[in-house]
């Protein structure tokens, strides 16, 4: 499931009439990336939730077949937060372990291993994390040499040490889940429900990436990534 409904305040004029992902990044729009990287990875099934300017991404993808997918839609009348949309498309995702890709990050790595780290850990969840210099301002995750996280801590302002591994917009998520997320209410995975899940006892695994994703949640991250973006090959 990718998360597209956003309004995307912070980016102004840009995101008036366009959900993030549907802003340029090189010759496409961000979301393009996203979907041909899932379908290079055997990832062929995509939902998309929407809600702001909620025509613009069916208008460009259609049903996905140019990029190799079969998107479903899950339209939200009120926005959800992150957990929320997800529980939203719940009768969608089936009773199958999902993926969630955060529609304003650009997904462009094979989420293949992730999903092994998954299932060989038994995790009800598994988290991507990166390490950034400034955590203040992010999902703040803490985990031990497994890998198993011990604290979610969602913008948690000023630091000691400000460096730190923080939620990198991509989960791996057991059906189970939607037990622990409220239905037909706002809820967001970093405040709610992963701090929720730890208190119960759940493994949640934190997988490692080496770099931190392209973000396009502010006007300087949008033009860091398509900076970074240019400078790839």
């Amino acid at each position: 499931m990718i998360l597209a409904a956003g309004k995307g305040t912070r980016l102004g004029s840009m995101t008036a009439e366009l959900p993030k992902p549907m802003l340029p990044l090189g010759d496409r729009p961000v979301l393009a990336w996203t979907l041909e990287r899932l379908a290079a990875s055997g990832i062929n099934e995509v939902i998309i939730n929407l809600h702001h300017a909620p025509t613009a991404i069916p208008q460009f993808f259609g049903d996905g077949s140019t990029w190799g997918v079969q998107i479903t839609y899950s339209p939200e009348p009120e926005i959800l937060g992150t957990a929320g949309g997800v529980k939203h498309a719940q009768k969608l995702l089936g009773n199958e372990t999902f993926l969630v890709v955060y529609g304003d990050n650009v997904f462009d790595w094979d989420p293949s291993h992730m999903l092994a780290v998954h299932h060989a850990q038994a995790a009800f969840a598994t988290i991507a994390v990166a390490e950034v210099a400034d955590a203040s301002r992010s999902g703040l995750v803490a985990f031990d040499a497994e890998g198993r996280i011990s604290r979610f801590v969602e913008k948690p302002g000023p630091l000691p040490d400000p460096r730190g591994w923080v939620n990198a917009g991509v989960y791996v998520l057991d059906h189970a889940i939607f037990d622990h997320i409220p239905a037909a209410q706002f809820c967001d995975f970093g405040f709610d429900v992963f701090p929720r899940l730890l208190d119960g006892g759940l493994r949640l695994q934190a997988f490692q990436l080496v770099s931190a994703p392209l973000a396009i949640d502010t006007p300087d991250s949008y033009e860091a990534a398509q900076s970074r973006w240019a400078d790839r090959g």
